[in-house]
């Protein structure tokens, strides 16, 4: 199922070639550009999502990060955003996973 929402004709200039016009001058967007249009209920569910990571030190929260020098566990000092140098640590400190550890480990 594919919802769509109505957006001012201003907002949709650039995708005017490809959206086609509804009635008023407004054009039918696809529920697709919702990532790029945030929304209440998108803010809260990516700030619950980080706060969920940094909590229990999952992914880029379990090092620190050698940008802004916060400990692991603790968000970065940019609002919204992690630094790359603190997602590179990550990938580097991160302990390569097998498929099936149990049986490579009996081989």
């Amino acid at each position: 199922m594919s919802a769509t929402f109505t957006v001012p004709a201003a907002t949709a200039q650039a995708a005017a070639p490809f959206l086609p016009a509804t009635a008023g001058g407004s054009r039918r967007v696809p529920s697709t550009l919702t990532s790029t249009i945030p929304s209440p209920a998108s803010d809260a569910a990516y700030e619950a999502a980080h706060e969920t990571h940094r909590r229990f030190r999952h992914g880029v929260y379990s090092v620190q990060c050698p940008t802004c020098h916060v400990p692991a566990g603790e968000r970065c000092s940019l609002r919204r955003a992690v630094h790359a140098a603190r997602r590179e640590a990550y990938w580097i400190a991160r302990p390569g996973a097998t498929l099936v550890p149990l049986l490579v480990a009996g081989a």
